[in-house]
């Protein structure tokens, strides 16, 4: 093999190398975007299900408290009278 031959050779694997590099960069970054929106995704589904859930435990406290008990009547302001 000549010198030429060599540096060619040399100079094609150097683009493949630096091609097969540049493609693991894109899918490294592709994985880390993708992997950060999963992340943001979940943790806010949670949120939505915790949000949701105290809800329906604040509701189910509202309706247990006004079967228990009868309705609190006003206390008159006689404050307002003088």
């Amino acid at each position: 093999m000549t010198s030429s031959q060599s540096a060619a050779l040399d100079i094609t694997l150097m683009w493949i190398t630096g091609a097969v590099a540049l493609t693991a960069l894109m899918m490294w970054i592709g994985y880390l975007i993708t992997r950060t929106a999963v992340k943001n995704g979940m943790i806010r589904a949670h949120e939505e299900l915790d949000r949701r859930a105290l809800e329906r435990e604040r509701e189910r406290e509202r309706e247990e408290a006004s079967q228990s008990r009868p309705p609190r009547l006003r206390e008159p302001d006689f404050r307002a009278n003088l």
